[in-house]
């Protein structure tokens, strides 16, 4: 390299534009670090210790999920809910403060199908799609996307997250919320409690799933 060709290569690193060789050595670090995916599942239903109140319509709901969580970020969940009355309006993974997700409560970290209208719930991060209306009694919610929640994570990063949450899915819960439990819980001053719920169940993972984006 001549004298030209340094003072080039300086200038560029001093305002931060990226050569080829440090595009080529980013990823290489990324080869060396396979995106891993998780398995998890839950069986949901009425908590009656967390989610009961007086003349709730939606006290038989119960549901099932299966969701595929991957570190860079792809998040995907099938849930069938039925039993309940009122519409959906959200749905997330919560972390439970206790690291009980059978019991105990915590925010919301992932949300999935939801409404973004105002009034409803919003904890900052929108929601990719909304939850699907009741069908001859059955709420089917296809392949919704996950998408961190940005305010309730404290600057962790994706790949963390979904790390502990495939490590240790018993923290974890999947909580869906519906239009009546979130009028009562408005209503009443306190922190929406939502529907149904189940904590996470870890089914199998898959140890070094290469993207193809990652290969090139």
């Amino acid at each position: 390299m001549n004298l030209l060709q340094s003072t080039i290569l300086l200038s560029l690193t001093l305002l931060g534009v990226s050569t080829a060789g440090s595009v080529r050595g980013t990823n290489h670090h990324h080869r060396r670090q396979p995106t891993k995916c998780y398995n998890v599942y839950s069986n949901m239903a009425y908590n009656s210790l967390m989610q009961a109140y007086v003349n709730n319509p939606d006290d038989k709901a119960q549901g099932f999920d299966t969701c595929e969580l991957c570190t860079n970020g792809t998040i995907n969940c099938d849930a069938n809910v039925y039993g309940g009355e009122t519409p959906l309006i959200a749905s997330h993974f919560h972390r439970a403060s206790d690291d009980d997700g059978m019991n105990g409560n915590g925010p919301p970290v992932i949300n999935f199908c939801g409404s973004n209208k105002k009034g409803m719930i919003n904890d900052g991060t929108p929601y990719e799609e909304e939850c699907m209306p009741y069908m001859n009694g059955n709420s089917v919610n296809t392949n919704m996307t996950g998408v961190m929640v940005t305010g309730t994570t404290n600057g962790e990063s994706i790949y963390d997250l979904v790390t502990d949450i495939g490590t240790y899915p018993e923290k974890y819960y999947l909580n869906f919320h519906s239009l009546a439990s979130w009028s009562h819980w408005l209503g009443h001053g306190g922190a929406p409690m939502g529907m149904c719920r189940g904590v996470l169940v870890s089914y199998g993972d898959q140890e070094g799933v290469e993207l193809e984006e990652e290969r090139d």
